[in-house]
């Protein structure tokens, strides 16, 4: 896994900001102790990214290898 401790930050930080002022999240109830599979039912484009903001930073991602073509877009996920 590529690791970019500012790149990541940078990102936590922005996305932070736009679900503040635009997505507004609500968390409900506690997550189990312990490793868990979470699966989201992807009802909009941003819930990777709540998982990414409200998640404990050891989370790990799955994604199609179409999301990986594009530059950007990979090292987004990679990070």
């Amino acid at each position: 896994m590529t690791e970019h401790p500012r790149f990541r930050k940078f990102l936590w930080y922005f996305f932070k900001t736009l679900s503040v002022l635009f997505f507004p999240v609500k968390l409900e109830g506690r997550l189990p102790e312990g490793a868990y599979v979470l699966a989201l039912n992807h009802q909009s484009f941003m819930d990777a990214v709540a998982v990414f903001l409200f998640m404990p930073e050891n989370v790990r991602f799955m994604a199609k290898k179409q999301l990986f073509k594009h530059k950007f877009g990979s090292l987004v996920i990679r990070t």
